[in-house]
């Protein structure tokens, strides 16, 4: 959809949009966030996503490695039950 399409829904003139996209760009917009700050807390939000996969991944990995480590010492210890003659 182009802008002309969106101003006339909106009933604007489309070098509005225009302006506001450069005013919204360059952070001239009183209270609201740049564009960079929005992209940039959407970055964030998918770091942290990724951040909280590798932890869960991390943790699995941990449990693994402790049980074959058990594993390891159990068939690797000397057999304490075997008759001796």
């Amino acid at each position: 959809m182009l802008a002309i399409d969106i101003a006339e829904k909106l009933g604007i003139h489309p070098v509005m949009l225009y302006r506001w996209r450069m005013e919204m760009k360059n952070g001239d917009i009183p209270g609201k966030p740049t564009l960079d700050e929005i992209e940039s807390e959407a970055d964030l939000i998918q770091a942290n996503r990724e951040i909280r996969r590798l932890n869960k991944e991390l943790k699995e990995t941990k449990r693994e490695r402790d049980f074959l480590k058990k594993a390891k010492r159990f068939f690797q210890a000397p057999n304490s039950k075997s008759s001796r003659s």
